[in-house]
């Protein structure tokens, strides 16, 4: 089917090429792509990279996805950092950040969301995310990804993060190890969500 509908389509057309490759099929590394390289390089060589996996049984959160949807728009990313900001107050070691020679812990939790681009990866902050009722965090998760993909996020809303959350379920990943986005002390990366007995 795929043949046919190429060949439908015309031989003479020509394949098209992403905008940051180069003729000689090269990606340059540089401008988001080299600082998000630079950052990653840093924090594997700076922290330690410890990585737990585990299952846990979300069945409820599925039955809460299901109930709240039917009232605005919300996604299972929206629910995770909802409950990493609460649980982030049970346990602020985790809301904290790597300062020269000591570790600070920060009273306010602001969730950075990792956003794939075409480009790369970035991660934009939700501030105060634990004081944010889940309509409001959802609407901001939302108004960031959209800054995010049409490149327009400022300085301010990229930086400052206390803690992250990645959530790769979307594209059928059961698990992962993501890398800590310094100076934070932790991130959570969330895999799919699937049935079983």
């Amino acid at each position: 089917d795929v043949q046919a509908f190429i060949e439908a389509q015309g031989a003479g057309a020509a394949e098209p090429t992403p905008a940051s490759l180069t003729a000689s099929g090269v990606i340059p590394l540089a401008g988001t792509r080299a600082i998000i390289a630079r950052r990653m390089h840093e924090s594997l060589h700076t922290m330690a990279q410890v990585t737990l996996h585990t299952e846990a049984d979300v069945t409820d959160l599925v039955r809460m996805y299901e109930r709240v949807k039917a009232r605005f728009p919300v996604t299972y990313t929206d629910l995770v950092v909802r409950a990493s900001a609460l649980a982030l107050r049970q346990h602020p070691r985790l809301n904290a950040v790597l300062d020269g020679e000591v570790i600070r812990l920060i009273p306010d939790i602001h969730i950075g969301i990792a956003v794939a681009l075409d480009d790369g990866l970035i991660v934009p902050v939700v501030r105060n995310a634990d004081r944010h009722s889940l309509a409001e965090l959802s609407a901001e998760r939302s108004r960031l990804a959209e800054r995010a993909r049409a490149s327009q996020l400022s300085p301010a809303e990229v930086s400052g993060g206390t803690f992250t959350v990645t959530n790769l379920g979307g594209f059928d990943i059961d698990g992962f190890t993501p890398i800590i986005n310094p100076p934070e002390m932790a991130i959570l990366g969330v895999g799919r969500i699937v049935e079983k007995l």
